[in-house]
C-alpha cells in the first residue's frame, strides 16, 4: 500500500467543497487529517488488530494471559515505540530501554495522543465525534529525547555533520530521525567521567540540531488566514492529485487553465508547490480557531 492514497478523484471538481464557509472547522480538519499519510498508515494497522473486547469492538491492546509483565510484546496489540525485539518480554523491553524514552500504549490512546482523534476510517465522509475535545487545540508532541553522554545513545541529528563528528573523542554516534529535530532534547552527563569531552560533544550535537532547523525550517504557525480558507478545496484537490503521482504540469493545466505556466518562470507550478506545502502542513495539524 502506498501512502498517502487519494480520497477522491482530483479531476472531479464537484466532489470537493469550495470556500472556507462551506464546512465548519472540525469538518475541514477531518478533510485534511484523513489525507495525512501517517494517519492512513496507522489506521490500516489499527483496523487489522484483533478486538480485545469483541462485545464492544474495542481494539485496546490488552494482553492475552497473565502476568502481563512476562508477556512477549509481540502478543500486545497496541503501539510500541521503539519497536520490541523478537521474543522480548515487556520486562526485558523496559530494562533495555531504561536510558531512553519509550512508549507502550493502546492503539486508541496512541491515535488520540498523535492525531487528537479517535481511530476513524479515512474513507468516511462525515463521521461524528472524531476529534477529542481536550486535544483540539494541541498538536501531538513526542516525548523529550534523552541523550546520555558518553554512551551508545549519543546522537547526531544532521547527516552533514556525520563525517566531521563520527567517532570523535571515542564516542559512538547514531542517526536521529530528521522529522523529530524539533523534539525537546535532554542531555544527561556522566559525572563519573571527564566533563570536558562531554561538553564538547554536547555542543556539537546541539549545533547539528541548529543546522537541521535552518535547513528544514521552523514549525508551522498554528493559524490560518481568510485567503487560505478560500483555497481549502483547492488544497484538497492538490493533495489527491499528488497522491496518485500526477505531475505538476498536468495539475497546473487542470486547476489554472487560463494562467501562463511556461518556461522559464513556471509560475503556476511554483504556486502549486507552495500550496501543496501548506496543505501538507494542515494534514499534520489543522488550526481550529
Amino acid at each position: 500500500m502506498k501512502y498517502p492514497y487519494p480520497i477522491k478523484n482530483w479531476r472531479q471538481s464537484d466532489e470537493y467543497p469550495t470556500g472556507g464557509n462551506e464546512l465548519n472547522a472540525d469538518e475541514w480538519a477531518w478533510e485534511f487529517t484523513r489525507r495525512n499519510p501517517d494517519y492512513q498508515q496507522h489506521w490500516d494497522i489499527f483496523k487489522n488488530l484483533p478486538n480485545s473486547s469483541p462485545e464492544v469492538g474495542v481494539k485496546n491492546g490488552k494482553w492475552k494471559g497473565d502476568p502481563w509483565l512476562k508477556q512477549v510484546l509481540e502478543n500486545y496489540h497496541g503501539y510500541v515505540s521503539p519497536p520490541a525485539l523478537r521474543g522480548e518480554t515487556y520486562e526485558q523491553y523496559i530494562e533495555r530501554n531504561s536510558e531512553i524514552e519509550y512508549c507502550v500504549e493502546s492503539y486508541q490512546d496512541f491515535f488520540i495522543r498523535k492525531f487528537g482523534a479517535h481511530p476513524t476510517d479515512p474513507q468516511e465522509s462525515n463521521p461524528e465525534y472524531v476529534f477529542v475535545p481536550e486535544c483540539m487545540s494541541e498538536n501531538y508532541e513526542e516525548y523529550p529525547r534523552e541523550i546520555h553522554l558518553p554512551s551508545k545513545y549519543g546522537l547526531v541529528a544532521h547527516p552533514k555533520t556525520t563525517d566531521e563528528f563520527a567517532d570523535k573523542d571515542g564516542f559512538l554516534h547514531q542517526f536521529i530521525d530528521l522529522e523529530n529535530f524539533e523534539v525537546p532534547v535532554v542531555l544527561a552527563f556522566d559525572l563519573g567521567k571527564e566533563i570536558g569531552p562531554q561538553l564538547k560533544l554536547a555542543e556539537e550535537i546541539l549545533k547539528s540540531y541548529e543546522l537541521a532547523r535552518k535547513e528544514f525550517g521552523n514549525p508551522i504557525k498554528k493559524t490560518r488566514t481568510r485567503r487560505q480558507e478560500a483555497n481549502f478545496g483547492m488544497y484538497l484537490r492538490i493533495l489527491d492529485a499528488r497522491a496518485v503521482d500526477e505531475d505538476w504540469e498536468a495539475i497546473a493545466a487542470a486547476l489554472y487553465p487560463h494562467e501562463d505556466n511556461g518556461y522559464p518562470n513556471f509560475r503556476v507550478t511554483k504556486k502549486l508547490k507552495k500550496n501543496f506545502k501548506t496543505a501538507m502542513q494542515y494534514t499534520a495539524w489543522f488550526p481550529r480557531n
